[in-house]
Parts: C-alpha cells; structure tokens; sequence
C-alpha cells in the first residue's frame, strides 16, 4: 500500500489548528467568568483600603502660627470693639487644610468667637482643630480639646463641636450676601456669636440665635477650623478664631479628562460587541 505522507501531514496540521483554535475560543469564553470575582476582590480591597486611609488621615489638633492683620473690612462695632472678619497670617496649616506646599496662607478670613479675650498682637503660637466633616485637607478626628468651648461644655468635644458648627453657619450666611445681608450683617453675625459663646449686656446688634437650625440639618458649605491660642481649658490669653477654606471642587479640566474616559470606554465596548457580531 501506498500513503500520501505529504497529504496525511498537512491533514493532521489543519485538525490540529482547528482543534487550537477551538480551544482558544473555549479559553476566551470563560475569561468573563473567571475575571468578574477577580475584578470584585479587587474592588472590595480598594474600597476597604480607601475606607481604611480616610480613618488613617483624620487628625488630632494642628499647632502652627497665628499672626493677626486687623480688619478685613471696617464693619462696625459691637460692645465697643470693631465686629469681623478679620485677617491673619496662618503657618503650619498647609497640610490640614488642604493648601498646597508650605508658605503660610497671607491674610487668610478669620472671625473671632471669643469677646472675653483680646486678639494677639504678634505672631503666637496657635492650634488648629478642624471639623470632622471636612471634605478636603485632612478632616478633624474630633477632639475638640484645645478649643476653649471643649471646658465650656464639661469637657464634651461633641458639644463644643456643635457651638462651633452654629458660629461657623451665621458667618456663612454673612459670606454668602457678600456681606450685604440686612439680617446676616457683620454686626449682628458676631454679636450674636459673642454672646452664644458667653459674653454679656452686649448691645447695638440684632440676636439671631433664635433662627439657628437644628444641629442635625445645620449644613456647612465651607471646611472649618477652630485657632485656638496655646493651652487648655482657656487659660491661654490671646483671641480664639474661627476660619475656613472651600470645599474641594473639581476643576473643568477635571470634568474634560471624565469624559473623554468614558467616551473611550464606550468605543472599546461598541468595538467589542461589533467584533463579536461579526464572528
């Protein structure tokens, strides 16, 4: 007998392609199956891990460096003493507060919360205690020890949080007039922030603690934090101020780069179902 080895060989090489090639096709069809609970491990460890770095970066007082400009603006008085806001030259915040690399913030916004002390007359040595429900810089871990109102409120850093939540809504009432409230003036902004945090006999401005929200629905638009001169339970001498930074937003070139990332995601996946159709 004879046999077309030339013919057997390129016989056994197709079979032998087509059985590779079917077993390619196998492959690529389990893939989705085998990658989607590697994807969602993979998932679970990022969002754990970012859970676990948002506990991680929440911190206790900052200490740093106040030093106080005067006035913002000339916005009247109160009790005989010039009304907010104020400006300072803050150092050492950078970080808590979300501001780029290490020069101080110049003439940042400050606002006094404090009538029973004078403002500090050179740069002094100060804490800063930030919100717990700041959204950029690093967020407050909630202790309030450093504040003068901590003491106030029989050593309570969730009551003395609260006081400062509710001065922090009047000045963001002020700032969201431009300054040109009738109701939310300077004047009546800080009389009634002196007297909520235990001043007395104060005239010549209009209380607005009456028309404070609830301290659960009492929503903040800014970050903020609490400067407070070295020492606890008040016994450091100098001025105790409220300021703030914005809230991060994100940048249109921001916004630009999410789209473009989702039109590419869209392409890559009309392609992939086009591919599949054709097939």
């Amino acid at each position: 007998m004879k046999y077309n080895v030339g013919g057997l060989e390129h016989s056994v090489a197709r079979r032998l392609r087509c059985q590779v090639s079917e077993l390619i096709k196998q492959i690529q069809s389990l893939i989705p199956t085998v990658m989607m609970p590697v994807r969602r491990f993979f998932t679970a460890i990022a969002t754990a891990t970012l859970a676990l770095s948002s506990v991680a970066v929440a911190q206790a007082p900052v200490a740093g460096l106040v030093d106080f400009n005067g006035d913002k603006s000339s916005n009247g008085s109160v009790g005989g003493f010039a009304v907010g806001p104020y400006q300072a030259d803050l150092t050492n915040f950078n970080v808590q507060m979300g501001v780029a690399g290490l020069a101080p913030l110049i003439n940042a916004t400050i606002w006094c919360v404090d009538f029973n002390h004078y403002a500090n007359n050179s740069a002094d040595s100060y804490y800063s205690t930030a919100f717990s429900g700041n959204s950029a810089g690093l967020p407050g871990n909630g202790d309030f020890s450093q504040t003068r109102r901590y003491a106030a409120n029989v050593n309570s850093s969730a009551l003395a949080q609260r006081d400062y939540r509710q001065a922090a809504w009047l000045i963001e009432q002020y700032d969201l007039s431009g300054g040109t409230s009738a109701t939310y003036s300077a004047v009546n902004v800080q009389g009634t922030i002196w007297t909520l945090f235990g001043a007395s006999g104060l005239t010549g401005y209009t209380d607005l603690a009456s028309g404070l929200p609830s301290n659960a629905s009492l929503a903040l638009t800014q970050n903020w934090y609490v400067l407070s001169d070295y020492g606890e339970y008040g016994s450091a001498s100098n001025q105790e101020y409220l300021t703030s930074r914005p809230s991060t937003v994100p940048e249109p070139s921001t916004y630009l780069l999410m789209a473009t990332g989702l039109a590419v995601l869209g392409a890559v996946g009309r392609r992939k179902r086009k591919t599949a159709t054709i097939e």
